[in-house]
């Protein structure tokens, strides 16, 4: 038997967002125009990828206003800076509060309204 361990912590926010039409060049323009910044520390996860119809990005945020400070403050400077339009259609976004999940073998569950002292540090996780 393994344990994984788990991390109890509020909830996280989780922005899903299709970009209609969008292509693999329409994003490098956007990572283009972003140069070399540095994810914030508040942002745990970022993934990008085509589909048949468009493009799809993942985002995992500590919060809401993280990701709306991040937008405002770094990604649409960025944009009007170097004249890219982004993506040729308005995205279909799709945000929600996350209770549980996990990263690689971290398992992160939302912080409930006990006390830290009864939560549990591991979860016992048989192979199969």
């Amino acid at each position: 038997m393994s344990t994984r361990q788990v991390y109890r912590r509020r909830m996280v926010f989780v922005r899903l967002a299709w970009f209609p039409g969008g292509t693999r060049d329409d994003y490098a323009a956007i990572a283009d125009a972003m140069g070399g910044v540095l994810a914030p520390a508040a942002r745990r996860v970022f993934i990008a990828g085509p589909l048949d119809d468009g493009w799809q990005v993942v985002q995992v945020w500590d919060s809401r206003d993280d990701l709306e400070r991040f937008n405002a403050e770094v990604l649409s400077p960025a944009l009007t800076r170097h004249g890219v339009a982004g993506f040729p259609e308005t995205a279909v976004i799709r945000d929600f509060e996350a209770v549980e999940g996990s990263i690689g073998d971290r398992l992160i569950h939302a912080a409930r309204t006990h006390s830290a002292s009864t939560v549990p540090t591991h979860v016992p996780q048989s192979r199969g």
